[in-house]
């Protein structure tokens, strides 16, 4: 494949990267690698950070506070680099709150700068635990101002997309889908797995599964999976809904109405092996509950 060349040079702003592990740390590395390919490209993370190839990784930014320490590195860079931000906000301050990097962004904006926020997540949701919603209002302000000051924002996901272009519709032009790839391992699998799986479970061949893998808590927009899975069976369908990752909380299956359904419950401890086989938590409703019908 033919790859056009970057026309200016990459600052990638990272507070994650290996050797930490997680799913940011190893989109960082493999994002600045791609982007080397077609330019020169500077990574700006925390100190321990391991070595990329083609790429300047300067780890020299020890407090994602101290914005008068980040914007000499930030200076001390090409002038005319694009600035990207990996941002998810739990990587630049304790629950997710910094002030100071906004602050910074807006500056950066006044005197020029272009700036590209990879947005990841936007903030952690709803919820009535007094120190959560001080994160959580915090979390829309912070991403209120970065809405004001980004030229570009690629976000990973449509429904933060189709939320905020209805919210804010001056941003709506600002917008592209970039959504993150998996950083699980692809194990092989027999050629008749897809069906075996299915029947193991007694279910028929063509059914048709919505998977979520994760964490189950609002602030993973584990309701977005349930909104998707009520949709479907309000359109008479009948997918199964299957979970990877922790048990379901108790207070799932009442809440989502789904009746006389079947649970298998992975602990994590198992996770590993859950994954290879796709041996989940499962959950299939054999009639619309109330709650789905009248959704």
């Amino acid at each position: 494949m033919h790859r056009a060349p970057v026309s200016r040079p990459v600052v990638l702003l990272s507070a994650l990267l290996p050797p930490l592990r997680g799913g940011l740390a190893d989109h960082t590395r493999r994002l600045a690698a791609e982007l080397a390919a077609r330019g020169p490209v500077t990574v700006l993370t925390s100190p321990g950070a391991d070595p990329i190839p083609s790429v300047d990784v300067r780890p020299v930014v020890g407090d994602w506070r101290d914005t008068d320490s980040l914007r000499r590195a930030i200076d001390a860079c090409p002038r005319d680099a694009v600035l990207l931000w990996q941002y998810v906000p739990h990587m630049y301050g304790r629950g997710g709150v910094n002030r100071r990097l906004m602050g910074l962004m807006e500056r950066l904006h006044d005197d020029g700068r272009r700036q590209i926020v990879l947005a990841h997540e936007i903030w952690a949701g709803w919820t009535w635990r007094p120190h959560w919603l001080w994160y959580s209002l915090n979390h829309l302000w912070q991403w209120r101002r970065i809405l004001r000051v980004a030229d570009f924002v690629p976000t990973s996901t449509e429904r933060w997309i189709q939320e905020w272009s209805r919210r804010r519709p001056s941003a709506a032009p600002k917008f592209l889908l970039a959504p993150s790839p998996s950083n699980i391992p692809v194990v092989p699998v027999p050629a008749d797995h897809r069906e075996r799986w299915r029947a193991a479970h007694g279910w028929a061949p063509d059914t048709r599964v919505l998977a979520f893998f994760g964490t189950l808590n609002v602030f993973k927009q584990f309701g977005w999976v349930l909104d998707a899975w009520k949709s479907a069976h309000a359109r008479g369908e009948r997918p199964v809904l299957c979970l990877a990752g922790d048990a379901p909380p108790s207070g799932i299956p009442a809440s989502c109405g789904l009746g006389s359904s079947r649970w298998d419950s992975c602990r994590p401890t198992r996770l590993r092996g859950c994954c290879r086989r796709w041996i989940c938590c499962c959950c299939r409703s054999r009639t619309v509950p109330p709650s789905v019908a009248g959704a």
